[in-house]
């Protein structure tokens, strides 16, 4: 016994030997043997039975190193990993999982085709799950058995609170502090090489890592259609690969049209997912037959409408007092929240406590956009510029989450804001100068100059600027030689005096515009004629302005500049003669509709307000557009509206409509900062007034005239007052109001003819 016992431990000794100079053979003389004894040790292939298989193996197969084996001991898989990962792996070639292909994986499991990844062996053994019986992967042990991967996710035990969503989830990562970050929040966020967000990487690719947005997965062809498409479910055991269009069935609605996910409502056409016919029944709330979005209330079934209505509106509860979303009622009829009501319904947000407005992953609307502001103005470190930092906490704060949710995802502004923020470059006017000035660009800005991020400055006469130096960069050198010193020295000069008076508007800026495109045209159609500016006589000025006579007015500061340069002789631009106005309503017509105005609660309460100005004080939509709140004022029992110097009395009903109006939130995204302009027709854009072709559009849309009901006003006006009463309290021009008068008084005749054909 002694002898054999001996024996072994001889020929272990030469099995160890052997395995040793083996691996200095493969690594070349500088690994020493007892570097290669050391790597033995931690392949778990220097116990007695481990490297008797394995020099058995490498007995019979001397090129295992080197032509990645399949039917090998498992202590030379983790062998040669451990050679890959100090250095060596040119030396080597990996064993690959016979399944998959893939190497460098840990090969455990042994099949009869070789050695599988632990993957593929899960794909390969499914078995019934002893808590919810369905058959798949089985992952851990339970006391009821062994329970699926599916089941695994759902088990309390394995969930953690994420510190950064509040919702309990299989975690994905345990920060230094002992708290956890869920599967979602715990993805690497880096900037996406497809849009530039920073994001959660979805994909790692060789232009750099994308986000699910830009990711699109490999084109193969689906075993549904057979179509060439990006795969959205790999194949399994009981389905083939399926792409995007047949995993989710998408097709054209009968309903609405689109191309949409959806499905055939019991066999027959196709409906998408918003249009899905569903069960009608009288709304608990508005009393009307609709389509149910809930049942699971106590007050009964809601509709869409009332359901959104209740859940973003959370009013103190009659039973526990709390502010909180009513969808129960007592025997009085009072509101109660949902644990009042006796549902575990609550609404209430985990992270910040409000109730309503809940959005994604069970947080409310505010907090999600605060995540997505706070994503879309972060750099490529996380961390949002200095600079950045008072329009992120504007726009968190916003107090209407979902449209601020709507226009972060949609918009091309939010998109220019994001690339801004990740240049790491200070912003300024000068730096939105040099891109494309379109409407995102112009609202970027102002968002900007609202919060404090950028000064003020006259954006009319900014624009202006820029379009002249875009404009006159691709004319031809003689041209720009006149047109350059005219719009500099003429133009932006007057403009610039004008707008230090405060009265260079939208308006003037256009009339601007046109007097140097007006020039541009006239020196174009001197090329063509084969003359030069100097030639031009009155006569080509004549012929030039009855064949362009919508630019006869335009003219008139060109030429007259031409002319004080001596660069061309004395030329006249008849002034065009003044029409007489021959647009007008019927004086019953004027009343109706300015008692419309007043009393009609179905009319938008903007288009009440001008409505009402235009056919009382014969205001021009232009000027209705730039009024301000603080023009308004009330006094013990009068009311006051400054339409230009002199305030104006106001009727009662009137001043209540512009008091309602005042007291509504602004249409733009933002609060009003404060020291800004609080217009009393407000836009979208912050410190913006409305657009007023598009406020004059809408008074039309709804059969309330603009130019005919202000003319029929004036004539009115300048009969009952002198003119120039009438010319102090609305703001005209003395010449202007005497002008309506002396239209009134010597031309009644013209005045009632114009009147019948209108009529």
């Amino acid at each position: 016994m002694k002898r054999r016992g001996e024996r072994a431990h001889r020929e272990l000794a030469q099995t160890r030997a052997a395995l040793v100079a083996r691996l200095r053979s493969l690594l070349g003389p500088a690994v020493t043997a007892d570097a290669a004894t050391a790597l033995l040790q931690q392949a778990r292939a220097w116990a007695p039975g481990s490297a008797r298989r394995l020099e058995s193996y490498l007995s019979a197969n001397p090129d295992a190193f080197t032509t990645s084996p399949t039917h090998h001991p498992a202590c030379l898989d983790t062998l040669m990993r451990l050679l890959d990962a100090a250095g060596h792996g040119h030396l080597i070639t990996l064993p690959a999982c016979v399944t998959c292909g893939h190497q460098g994986r840990p090969l455990p499991l042994v099949t009869d085709a070789g050695r599988c990844c632990h993957q593929c062996h899960l794909r390969r053994t499914r078995h019934p799950c002893d808590r919810c019986g369905r058959v798949g992967n089985l992952v851990a042990r339970r006391p009821e058995g062994r329970i699926c991967s599916r089941c695994y996710r759902r088990d309390p035990a394995t969930q953690r609170t994420c510190v950064q969503c509040g919702r309990r989830r299989p975690a994905r990562q345990r920060r230094d502090d002992g708290t956890y970050l869920c599967e979602i929040c715990g993805r690497p966020r880096e900037e996406c090489a497809g849009c530039g967000r920073v994001a959660p990487v979805l994909a790692r690719t060789m232009n750099g890592p994308l986000c699910s947005r830009c990711h699109d997965s490999p084109p193969r062809r689906c075993g549904i259609c057979g179509n060439i498409a990006s795969i959205h479910a790999r194949a399994t055991a009981d389905r083939p690969d399926t792409c995007t269009k047949c995993y989710r069935n998408i097709g054209r609605c009968v309903v609405c049209g689109h191309q949409r996910n959806g499905g055939r409502y019991r066999g027959g056409e196709f409906h998408c997912a918003t249009c899905w016919p569903r069960t009608s029944r009288t709304c608990a709330d508005c009393g009307k037959d609709a389509p149910v979005k809930t049942s699971a209330w106590p007050i009964g079934p809601v509709c869409a409408g009332c359901y959104n209505l209740r859940l973003r509106n959370p009013k103190p509860c009659t039973g526990c007092g709390a502010v909180r979303v009513l969808i129960g009622t007592d025997a009085t009829g009072n509101g109660l929240c949902g644990p009042c009501s006796g549902v575990d319904l609550d609404y209430l947000c985990p992270r910040c406590g409000k109730a309503g407005n809940i959005h994604t992953t069970g947080s409310c609307a505010s907090c999600v956009v605060g995540d997505r502001v706070n994503e879309l103005l972060s750099g490529t470190d996380g961390y949002i510029n200095e600079q950045l930092r008072p329009l992120a906490r504007v726009l968190a704060g916003t107090d209407r989450p979902f449209e601020m949710l709507t226009w972060l995802a949609r918009s091309r502004s939010a998109t220019l804001l994001a690339r801004l923020a990740r240049q790491h470059t200070e912003i300024t006017h000068d730096s939105l100068d040099e891109l494309a000035q379109d409407r995102g660009t112009r609202y970027v800005r102002a968002h900007l100059v609202a919060t404090g991020i950028l000064p003020a400055r006259n954006e009319n006469l900014a624009q202006l600027r820029l379009w002249v130096d875009t404009t006159l960069t691709g004319l031809p050198a003689h041209h720009t030689r006149l047109l350059r010193p005219f719009a500099e020295w003429h133009v932006l000069r007057d403009a610039r005096r004008r707008a230090d008076r405060g009265t260079y508007t939208e308006h003037a800026a256009s009339g601007d515009r046109t007097d140097i495109r007006a020039a541009m045209l006239l020196l174009q159609w001197l090329d063509a004629q084969n003359l030069t500016l100097a030639d031009l006589e009155q006569a080509h000025l004549d012929t030039w302005l009855s064949a362009n006579p919508t630019k006869q007015r335009a003219l008139r500061s060109f030429a007259r500049w031409i002319v004080a340069r001596g660069v061309t002789a004395k030329l006249e631009v008849p002034i065009r003669k003044r029409t007489e106005p021959t647009q007008f309503v019927d004086d019953t017509e004027l009343r109706r509709q300015l008692h419309r105005c007043l009393t009609d609660e179905k009319l938008p309460i903007a288009l009440r307000v001008a409505g009402t100005l235009i056919r009382l004080y014969a205001m021009p939509v232009s000027r209705i557009v730039e009024l301000t709140v603080d023009q308004y004022r009330r006094e013990e029992n009068n009311a006051y509206l400054t339409i230009d110097r002199h305030p104006v009395l106001l009727p009662p009903k009137l001043a209540q409509l512009i008091e309602t109006l005042a007291a509504q939130r602004p249409r733009s995204l933002i609060d009003h900062p404060s020291g800004s302009t609080h217009y009393l027709l407000p836009g979208h854009i912050p410190n913006h007034p409305r657009q007023a072709l598009a406020l004059t559009a809408m008074l039309r849309q709804y059969g309330l005239p603009t130019i005919a009901a202000r003319n029929t006003a004036m004539i009115e006006a300048v009969t009952q007052l002198p003119p120039i009463v009438v010319s102090d309290l609305f703001g005209l021009n003395p010449n202007t109001a005497t002008a309506w008068a002396r239209y009134a008084q010597d031309s009644w005749a013209a005045y009632l003819a114009a009147r019948s054909l209108n009529g």
